[in-house]
């Protein structure tokens, strides 16, 4: 496979006559030009939409490959998909070319060829293929019909199958290119997918030629008026999203001469910060700048990418404030990729990881730059000069005095303020002794600015807790108030304040005005007033079970809830008003959860049951009866079935309303083939949830009726059982909900 696309990146390197001018030592000069192919063809008259025409003889040769000459066959062929480590056997149709080595695939794209076999009839492959079409964004795209496959259809005489094909697609999306992929989008992410995979698998020669097919791509976008709107190939993809420090006006061309870089001056990856701590400060941090085109996270789907988890990020974090200048230099100077990606083609950059570590060091840093990205390195500069005599404390009195500010940012600086000391924080200056130290990163300032902190809190918090209140009501920034609620509330702790007891009034008249019209941004208010009644109560302010009553009342019992939003019923017990508050709480819950109406008990199951059970809320012996009882429950709610994954069995389900899931099968094997369904009840569905906790009796929602039966019994009889120690039980699971702060605004 590597001699292959290696001869491959050669041919292509004449054929293309790509030629980039001297380098210095850490970089290319401004001049990287492409010679573009002009390959004669006429294309066929067809019903296309002429565009989409124009394009696809405009990129012949320049990305879009040329099938003519070959026979249409099954094809193997080696692949990545931008995501793991390694490239694949992928099974794909295309033009077998003379010879038998290579081949022109449905995406448009040449590739070496392991294995092939046929030929295969064109005209019912495409027919097939394009009967209920499901495209693929991300996905092999070598084995279906893709934006090239009507070009490609076009190119070999077939008018009618590339008809057939082009209307195939989801949408007409070639007619307005500016709402999904056009032909020259299609092969620029194909490339970049390429690229992608090249720089997670250190081949840095074969990411070479991939990048330069995607340089083709774009300089044709830039340079050829039949496309019509040109900006939009430059919106694909993380290399051409730039964050607002970027610079970039070309980032095609700045990956390939990158690419041609890392082929010149190899080296070795990744750089060892052991080795490199015991330098002195000057070289050591010389070689961490110089090596962060080595970073290599990996991208974990729902997560993303955390560069904080790379050594050398830390390493550099480490350094603390003395690095900041060089993080600007790389700002304003560094056109390097590293060998981080996101969603199998997003290339992150050396700038955004310096933007990203500016914001850790000097995270005020970003309200110095205006929004002229062109000028944020001088902003940057200017605003650093009188940076370094502050600790960050100071630096975000500052920023909660400064009326210019966004709500966002005043909470920011609150949240810094009242966040508990970390060691290894380079931004809290020079600190004392262990002994000595606050619990606060804002306390070293209480001696000298306690009081005016405290009026600047809660200016702030009453400030925006008046905002949204009205007709227009902003829930998002009802939520941003009451998250600075919660730090006053930290900062200065009272039996009885008055501007967390409005702020509280406020935020439920914002909930209920907001239930209707906006239920989404609702729910994102109830975690973070939990905590703040969470706060008043620990504060002694009794009052708060009141207004706690009147949001579990606004509270919708239809989706599932953080944990932390019943915080105050778990931590309070011996209140008592909060302990007659929970027992009404869960009683109307007990009576949804053993409805015989299945919409409603199922939306109760997913409420307080998927995500509450494994947090402290299980200790509570009313949730528990409330749960028991939901278990005996024989309402119908949908069918399950055995299904077979590469890590094991489990269930899927298909419940009322259209809706699907899977549940875990535990240790359980069913003696019940693959895919024969059985019908279930909201108890059955119940059971299946709360028997995979430690201690807990088996059920398996797959067995005979009269055996699911004694099970449940069993269940409901373990649940009922208060000698348990049910919070160890909930602790023991791999779900236990710990993190209880809430978290920050969407």
């Amino acid at each position: 496979m590597n001699r292959r696309l290696l001869r491959a990146f050669a041919i292509g390197l004449i054929q293309t006559t790509i030629w980039v001018s001297a380098w210095a030592q850490q970089g290319a000069s401004d001049a990287a030009r492409v010679n573009l192919v002009s390959i004669r063809w006429t294309p066929p008259k067809s019903n296309i939409y002429e565009n989409y025409v124009s394009d696809a003889k405009n990129l012949l040769g320049n990305g879009l490959c040329d099938p003519r000459g070959g026979r249409f066959c099954n094809v193997t062929v080696e692949l990545g998909d931008g995501a793991a480590v390694g490239l694949k056997p992928i099974s794909g149709l295309g033009w077998v070319l003379p010879g038998g080595k290579r081949a022109v695939l449905m995406d448009g794209i040449e590739y070496p060829v392991t294995a092939a076999s046929g030929p295969v009839d064109l005209d019912s492959t495409i027919a097939k293929l394009a009967t209920g079409l499901l495209m693929r964004v991300i996905g092999p795209g070598v084995d279906e019909i893709t934006q090239a496959t009507p070009a490609l259809l076009l190119l070999v005489g077939r008018p009618d199958l590339a008809e057939k094909a082009f209307f195939a697609l989801p949408r007409p999306i070639q007619r307005d290119p500016g709402r999904g992929f056009t032909l020259a989008q299609w092969l620029g992410h194909r490339f970049e997918t390429q690229v992608a995979q090249s720089l997670i698998d250190h081949r840095d020669k074969e990411g070479l030629f991939w990048a330069g097919q995607l340089l083709k791509v774009s300089t044709i976008v830039r340079q050829r008026s039949s496309f019509t709107t040109p900006n939009a190939f430059f919106t694909a993809g993380a290399i051409q999203r730039p964050t607002a420090f970027e610079l970039k006006a070309d980032p095609n061309r700045d990956l390939y001469l990158d690419m041609v870089r890392r082929v010149a001056h190899p080296k070795k990856d990744p750089i060892d910060i052991s080795a490199t701590r015991k330098l002195d400060r000057s070289t050591r941090i010389s070689l961490y700048m110089d090596n962060l085109d080595t970073m290599q996270n990996e991208f974990i789907e729902g997560r993303g990418v955390f560069f904080r988890d790379n050594a050398l990020y830390r390493a550099i974090v480490e350094e603390g404030p003395i690095v900041v200048p060089n993080l600007i230099d790389a700002i304003e100077h560094d056109n390097r990729f590293t060998r981080t990606v996101s969603n199998h083609e997003w290339i992150h950059t050396v700038r955004q990881v310096a933007t990203d570590i500016l914001g850790v060091i000097w995270p005020n840093g970003r309200y110095s730059t205006g929004t002229d990205p062109a000028k944020v390195p001088a902003s940057l500069r200017t605003a650093w000069k009188n940076e370094p005599a502050r600790t960050e404390a100071e630096r975000n009195v500052q920023v909660l005095a400064n009326d210019s500010f966004e709500p966002r940012t005043w909470l920011e600086a609150c949240q810094f303020l009242t966040s508990a000391w970390d060691k290894n924080d380079s931004r809290l200056g020079v600190l004392p002794p262990w002994d000595a130290r606050p619990s606060l990163a804002g306390d070293l300032l209480r001696d000298s600015r306690e009081g005016e902190i405290t009026a600047l809190m809660t200016r702030r918090t009453t400030e925006l807790a008046k905002r949204h209140v009205g007709p227009n009501t902003d829930l998002i920034t009802c939520a941003i108030a009451i998250r600075m609620g919660d730090c006053l509330a930290k900062w200065a702790p009272a039996p009885s304040d008055e501007t967390l007891i409005k702020l509280s009034r406020h935020a439920l008249l914002a909930m209920a005005a907001g239930s209707t019209k906006q239920s989404t941004l609702v729910q994102q208010i109830f975690e973070p007033f939990a905590q703040l009644i969470f706060d008043r109560l620990l504060n002694g302010d009794q009052s708060a079970v009141s207004d706690y009553k009147q949001m579990l009342a606004i509270l919708p019992m239809t989706t599932p809830i953080p944990p932390t939003v019943f915080r105050p019923l778990w931590s309070f017990p011996q209140i008592p008003a909060m302990k007659a508050l929970t027992m009404s709480f869960m009683r109307a819950y007990e009576s949804r959860l053993t409805s015989t109406d299945a919409a409603t008990a199922l939306a109760s199951i997913q409420f307080f049951v998927y995500k509450t059970f494994h947090s402290p809320v299980l200790d509570l012996s009313l949730y528990r009866k409330a749960l028991a009882t939901g278990i005996e429950n024989k309402t119908p709610v949908g069918q399950t079935w055995l299904e077979h994954s590469a890590g094991g069995n489990y269930l899927g389900v298909s419940l009322v309303g259209g809706q699907f899931d899977s549940l875990s099968l535990g240790n359980e094997k069913p003696r019940v083939s693959i895919g024969i369904h059985v019908p279930i009840s909201v108890g059955d569905l119940l059971a299946q949830a709360v028997a995979g906790t430690d201690g807990a009796p088996s059920f398996c929602a797959l067995w005979e009726p009269a055996q699911r039966k004694a099970a449940k019994k069993r269940l409901a009889e373990w649940l009922r059982d208060d000698s348990h120690d049910w919070l160890t039980v909930a602790k023991s699971s791999v779900f236990y909900f710990d993190n209880l702060r809430p978290s920050s605004p969407q």
